[in-house]
C-alpha cells in the first residue's frame, strides 16, 4: 500500500494489524493449551486417587481461566478484523483511516509494538493489483482475497476434519476393544472414564465447531468468487462491489483464524500461482 509507505501515517498500519492478529492467535493458543492441561489433570485424577478430591476445583479453575484467555483473544481478533476491513477499503477505494483511529489502536498496544511499527515501513504490497483505487481495483483485491481464503480455509478444513475424526474414532475403538478384552470391572470403568473425558475434550476444544466454521468460510469464499466473475461481465457499480466486500468481510470476521504457520507454509506457493495465473 502506497499510503502505508508514505508520510501519511507515522506508524506502519499493516504492522499493527498483524500484531493484533498475532496477539489474538497467541491468546487463543494459550486458551486451548489450558483446556488440554485441564483434560490431562482430569486423566491424572482418574489414575491417581489422591488427586480426585482436588480435581473438581482445579478443573473449574482451569476452565474459567481458559474462557478468560479466549475472551482476550476475541477482543484482539475483533480489533484486528476492524482494522483489516479499513485497510481493505483504503487500498481498494482510497478511503483513508483517520489518525485518531490509529491513535486509539496504539493506545491499547504496548509501547514496544508502537516503536516497532514506527520504525517498520518497508514491506511488500498486501495486494497484487497495481491499479488506481476504484471499483476495478476493489474487485481485483476482493478476488485475490477470496482466492487466498478459499485455499487456506480448505487446508484448515482438511486438517481439523482429519484430527477430529481420528480423535473420536480412536477413542471409540479403544472403548470397544476394552469392553471386548478386559474382564476386570474396575479397569474397564477407568478406561471408560478416560475415553469419556477424551471425547468431551473434542467439544471443549471446539474441534467440531471450528471445523464447521472453516467449512462455512470456504463455502462463502467460493460463493463470492463466483459472484465476482458474474459482476466482471457487467458495468461495475461501486455499490455492488461494496456489497460483495461486505458479505465477504462478515464471513471472514465470524470464521476461525488461519494459523500463521499455515499461512507461512502456503504463502510461497499461492503467491506464485496467483502471480502466474490470476493477476
Amino acid at each position: 500500500m502506497n499510503n502505508l509507505k508514505s508520510g501519511i501515517y507515522k506508524h506502519n498500519i499493516r504492522f499493527l494489524e498483524r500484531n493484533l492478529f498475532g496477539s489474538a492467535k497467541l491468546w487463543h493458543s494459550i486458551s486451548l493449551a489450558t483446556r488440554i492441561i485441564s483434560f490431562l489433570f482430569s486423566i491424572a485424577s482418574i489414575l491417581f486417587s489422591f488427586l480426585s478430591k482436588s480435581s473438581p476445583f482445579v478443573t473449574i479453575a482451569l476452565s474459567i481461566t481458559a474462557d478468560i484467555f479466549l475472551w482476550r483473544s476475541d477482543n484482539y481478533k475483533s480489533a484486528a478484523e476492524a482494522l483489516h476491513r479499513k485497510l481493505d477499503f483504503m487500498d481498494s477505494f482510497g478511503w483513508q483511516i483517520s489518525k485518531l483511529e490509529v491513535a486509539d489502536i496504539l493506545a491499547n498496544l504496548p509501547d514496544s509494538v508502537a516503536k516497532k511499527a514506527e520504525n517498520n515501513h518497508d514491506q511488500e504490497p498486501f495486494f497484487a493489483s497495481t491499479l488506481e483505487p476504484g471499483p476495478k481495483k476493489a474487485l481485483d483485491n476482493l478476488k485475490e482475497s477470496t482466492w487466498w481464503s478459499k485455499h487456506l480455509s480448505n487446508t484448515m478444513l482438511s486438517l481439523y476434519s482429519l484430527v477430529t475424526f481420528a480423535f473420536i474414532s480412536l477413542s471409540i475403538i479403544i472403548l470397544i476393544v476394552s469392553i471386548v478384552t478386559i474382564n476386570n470391572f474396575d479397569i474397564l470403568s477407568t478406561v471408560g472414564r478416560i475415553v469419556t473425558s477424551a471425547i468431551s475434550l473434542v467439544f471443549s476444544l471446539g474441534l467440531i465447531k471450528t471445523t464447521y466454521g472453516y467449512y462455512k468460510f470456504n463455502n462463502k469464499s467460493t460463493q463470492v468468487e463466483s459472484q465476482i466473475k458474474s459482476l466482471e461481465m457487467h458495468n461495475l457499480e461501486i455499490i455492488d462491489v461494496i456489497k460483495l466486500w461486505h458479505d465477504y468481510q462478515l464471513a471472514r470476521a465470524s470464521s476461525p483464524m488461519i494459523p500463521t504457520v499455515i499461512w507461512l507454509m502456503k504463502r510461497k506457493k499461492l503467491n506464485s500461482l496467483w502471480n502466474e495465473y490470476q493477476s
